[in-house]
């Protein structure tokens, strides 16, 4: 998301972009609240250093990367990790954040691989096929 947002700063030529960039990918760390932060950030910049035209294109930038790239790459990856497919894991992360918040969101894929994995080496020791 970081080089998404320092792209868009690049090519608008705004000031700052190092430092955009780098708090944007500290505060990527911080769950739920450090997008806020980090879009703040690059908005007060644009916004400063050449008015809200170019503040109001990083900010939809930011949201673009925020909104729908984080969350295609993130679910890519989690999948990828665990061994499941994209959707399943989309959806385990659906169910988890219905379930219990903002930690089932983060619990739901890893849980569902376990239970996977476990059920597969159950039917494994006792012959079972999957169906």
């Amino acid at each position: 998301m970081a080089v998404v947002v320092g792209a868009g700063m690049l090519a608008l030529d705004l000031p700052l972009v190092m430092a955009v960039v780098l708090v944007t990918f500290i505060t990527g760390y911080i769950p739920s609240i450090g997008a806020f932060p980090s879009g703040a950030f690059a908005f007060l910049i644009a916004l400063g250093a050449s008015g809200m035209e170019d503040a109001l294109i990083i900010l939809t930038v930011i949201l673009f990367a925020q909104n729908v790239i984080q969350t295609v790459v993130g679910n890519k990856f989690v999948s990828d990790k665990l061994s499941m497919h994209p959707i399943v894991s989309f959806a385990s992360t659906i169910v988890g954040a219905t379930v219990a918040g903002a930690l089932g969101a983060a619990l739901g894929p890893p849980l569902l691989a376990a239970f996977f994995r476990i059920t597969s080496r159950i039917r494994s020791y006792y012959g079972i096929s999957a169906p």
